[in-house]
């Protein structure tokens, strides 16, 4: 859904907008697939010539790559909060617009920061083994390490002392 520039530069007062169930693809991105959008609701409210104030809440689901069987996983994700949109560049912590203003791109941009970097399923993973090698998870690795004898005391209880009497 796109805002021409002229409308968002004749606001007066307090104006709001939906976008439900919409589905935004994500190609260049490899920590998330797809956004499922369930709810959107934009509110803008204008601030100055240059500027306007947008409360925005986001409701849906990202779908992620799992981190070791690149299965879809499914990450909730809400927000709610606002941002000043500027029509001129500036350097605070504004969203910029040169010309129109596109939630979808909007909704595309705020969910990009929100993504994980790594997920993995809730399912309990099947770790591979072959041969005399199996891959194990850093917990069962860490329990291994600590129930590990050391070597030097096992040699240590081999050795016959010499008794004197």
């Amino acid at each position: 859904m796109k805002i021409k520039r002229g409308t968002l530069l004749n606001l007066r007062k307090r104006e709001s907008c939906q976008i439900n169930d919409e589905t935004i693809i994500y190609d260049a991105n490899p920590y998330i697939r797809r956004f499922h959008l369930m709810e959107g609701e934009f509110t803008l409210s204008p601030l100055d010539e240059d500027a306007i104030l947008m409360h925005y809440v986001i409701k849906g689901e990202m779908i992620c790559p799992c981190a070791i069987s690149l299965e879809d996983v499914k990450v909730p994700l809400e927000l709610d909060d606002e941002i000043k949109v500027r029509f001129f560049e500036e350097d605070d912590e504004s969203y910029f617009i040169s010309a129109d203003l596109d939630l979808e791109d909007f909704i595309k941009a705020m969910v990009e920061y929100e993504a994980p970097l790594k997920v993995t399923k809730d399912d309990e993973i099947a770790y591979p083994q072959g041969d005399g090698w199996r891959l194990m998870s850093e917990e069962d690795y860490q329990t291994q390490k600590a129930n590990r004898p050391n070597a030097l005391w096992e040699k240590l209880k081999d050795y016959k002392f010499d008794k004197e009497d």
